[in-house]
């Protein structure tokens, strides 16, 4: 995923909180959640409990909007950070995020230092320009860790002086960074019996929990019409596998049910498509298999999920395995330090004529390990995707960028 004298990234995650349709109707007292699907009732009492969830996370939203400092990357890399008198600190260089939910885990700056977003505070000036200030002092930027190009290098991946490097980052960060930890622990398991549910995706919704927890929830709709909530994996490792899902898929999975959970199913393999089964989690404990050799907080752990932004421009965009043009930009929120929107240069197939540059959020963006993002949309969708304006800060307040894609916003839990 490197590109020589270009540093990677991949720019997922989207900012503005929504609530989840995930909700109260799967309790223990209702014996017919015992079993993959619900009944007509089940289902009348869960669009009852979204249709509450979502008033609530309407209200976070509009909250959260208007915090929202947004800026274009290739406008934030060689941005000035100053201090309170004025003074310069340091510039940004680069930015390293997590690629499954777009979360910023630290800052390339000047004098190739690396530091934590909670050390740069965003505000904006009359016209909405975002301007970065710090407290950081000289003496204390030495003492920072030192960027090293060859970390995000695959070729270089498991070298001593590489892995050192992240565990240090991994060490420095962990405020900062949230874990793949699984969102369960092993005595929550109902039972270690797997069942098969089958049928089409229709949602799929990124959670980022408290706790440093990340997964994927699909609603999987069966042919009868009954649905199944089912925990899959982190979209990185999904896409890596080649075993990302896409809402209308046909999918197969093997789940086991949670215990006092309200993601009552939890995925130990899927199969897309009718193709070849992945496995997602193993043993009857289902440990997740993305972390089969190291804890989630561990140097291995971390690196495998974290991109440069610099290195996700240029890359292939597919829609739904078509490809529809390719990586301009990205649009950072730098009050929440989190990836929100890739900017896509769509190319003339795709829309049948040359376009404008298109607004992608990343709660429908998974970027691969081989210079591809994939999208979850539909072609309409990016066809009436909204233009990338000149000014971001006519969106700092108005922020609908997932609702045009019918997808939930990555969800805080």
């Amino acid at each position: 995923m490197h590109r020589v004298n270009s540093i990677r990234v991949t720019a997922l995650a989207l900012v503005t909180i929504c609530g989840c349709a995930m909700s109260a109707a799967q309790t223990q007292n209702n014996p017919s959640r015992d079993r993959p699907g619900q009944s007509s009732r089940d289902a009348a009492e869960d669009r009852a409990q979204d249709t509450r969830g979502e008033k609530q996370a309407r209200k976070q939203e509009n909250s959260q909007r208007a915090a929202m400092k947004l800026c274009y990357f290739k406008d934030l890399r060689g941005m000035n950070v100053t201090r309170s008198d004025g003074s310069t600190a340091f510039e940004i260089k680069d930015v390293v995020f997590d690629r499954h939910s777009g979360d910023i885990a630290g800052y390339v700056v000047s004098n190739d230092r690396v530091i934590a977003p909670s050390e740069v505070t965003a505000t904006t000036d009359e016209k909405g320009a975002v301007q970065l200030r710090t407290t950081l002092t000289d003496d204390s930027l030495k003492g920072r860790l030192e960027f090293d190009d060859d970390a995000f290098d695959t070729k270089a991946s498991k070298s001593d002086t590489v892995m050192a490097w992240w565990n240090r980052f991994a060490s420095e960060s962990k405020k900062q960074i949230r874990s793949d930890m699984d969102m369960y622990e092993p005595e929550k398991l109902k039972s270690t019996e797997r069942s098969e549910v089958s049928g089409t995706i229709d949602s799929l919704d990124r959670v980022r929990g408290e706790g440093s927890i990340y997964r994927t929830i699909a609603t999987i709709r069966a042919e009868d019409g009954s649905t199944s909530v089912v925990v899959l994996g982190p979209t990185w490792y999904l896409a890596d596998e080649k075993a990302l899902p896409m809402r209308g898929q046909r999918v197969t999975a093997m789940v086991s049910p949670l215990e006092g959970d309200e993601e009552r199913w939890v995925a130990s393999s899927i199969s897309l498509n009718g193709g070849k089964m992945v496995t997602l989690r193993e043993g009857d404990a289902l440990n997740p298999v993305w972390y089969k050799h190291g804890k989630a907080d561990s140097a291995v752990a971390v690196q495998r999920r974290m991109l440069l932004a610099s290195s996700l421009l240029g890359d292939d965009v597919k829609c739904r395995e078509e490809s529809s043009g390719e990586v301009q930009n990205l649009v950072i929120d730098t009050a929440e330090h989190r990836v929100v929107a890739i900017v896509v240069d769509p190319n003339e197939n795709f829309m049948g004529a040359a376009d404008t540059l298109r607004l992608i959020p990343v709660s429908v963006a998974s970027p691969s390990g081989d210079d591809l993002v994939f999208v979850d949309a539909e072609k309409d969708m990016i066809i009436n995707a909204p233009a990338a304006p000149g000014n971001l800060s006519a969106l700092n307040n108005a922020w609908k960028l997932d609702m045009m894609f019918k997808q939930r916003p990555i969800v805080s839990r």
